[in-house]
């Protein structure tokens, strides 16, 4: 026989994953979407996609960003991060899915695999609260105080 209480279940609040909240964000209400074509031609074109995101206390945040404002993104945390945290990774930009990047299919796969990317950067708390993920994610233009 067990004579111990049952296991009490963890707060609510306890861990980040259960409640959808990392540090001030509320993940659920992060979506990548609403893809628009920018540009003639194909050289000079370009494809934004709607982040939509949410703080816990409701306030919702959008911005266009376009596959590079997420390299950005990456490529700062690669340069300012050096503690061993492994950052998820962007979808490849494919030379053969390049030529045909402007299709329905290639634009929905890079949809789901750039919301990917953020919900996975979303999880870590250190990435999450970090001032260049609330700089992407709630300013309208990427600027030069990160050395753009």
């Amino acid at each position: 026989m067990n004579d111990r209480p049952p296991a009490e279940d963890p707060p609510s609040d306890s861990h980040p994953v259960l409640n959808n909240n990392v540090g001030e964000w509320d993940i659920s209400g992060l979506s990548v979407n609403s893809p628009e074509k920018h540009g003639e031609g194909f050289k000079d074109a370009y494809v934004t996609y709607l982040i939509t995101s949410r703080t816990v206390d409701g306030k919702e945040h959008r911005v266009r960003r376009r596959y590079q404002d997420f390299l950005w993104l990456l490529e700062r945390f690669q340069g300012e991060l050096q503690s061993g945290i492994i950052l998820p990774p962007l979808p490849e930009k494919n030379r053969l899915e390049y030529l045909d990047r402007f299709s329905p299919e290639f634009i929905q796969k890079r949809q789901l695999s750039l919301e990917r990317f953020l919900a996975r950067l979303m999880l870590h708390d250190r990435l999450a609260s970090h001032p260049m993920t609330l700089h992407f994610l709630t300013k309208d233009f990427l600027v030069a105080i990160y050395n753009v």
